[in-house]
């Protein structure tokens, strides 16, 4: 499987905080009172975990041609993908970036990566 760039993963990730931000400024007009980092939280861990969950790819993604895989190849269960979620919440994910090769914190601990679909 060939490696997903930088430029791609931000590909991905602009268009899929695209969708994040505007469902939490609609659930935010809906529960006005709750805190936005932890709407905004619940919703991105509930986004990426369903959309890999059951297709492997967020809409950024699909998009973008790649999909979420494990180390091996194999498609990632539900559990290591909602880890991989949660792990995305780290403020310190988006540096593995900027100053590490093209996996994220979130891939290395939950043990996937992304990889173009074939």
């Amino acid at each position: 499987m060939n490696t997903v760039s930088k430029s791609i993963r931000a590909v991905n990730y602009l268009i899929d905080s695209l969708f994040i931000a505007i469902a939490t400024a609609i659930c935010n007009e809906v529960v006005p009172d709750t805190s936005k980092y932890i709407l905004f939280a619940s919703i991105s861990v509930f986004y990426y975990t369903c959309f890999e969950t059951f297709t492997g790819q967020t809409p950024g993604k699909r998009i973008t041609n790649t999909v979420v895989a494990c180390r091996d190849g194999s498609k990632p269960g539900a559990f290591r993908i909602l880890i991989r979620s949660v792990l995305r919440l780290n403020p310190l994910d988006v540096f593995s970036y900027l100053f590490g090769n093209e996996m994220g914190t979130h891939d290395v601990l939950s043990g996937t990566r992304l990889q173009v679909k074939e």
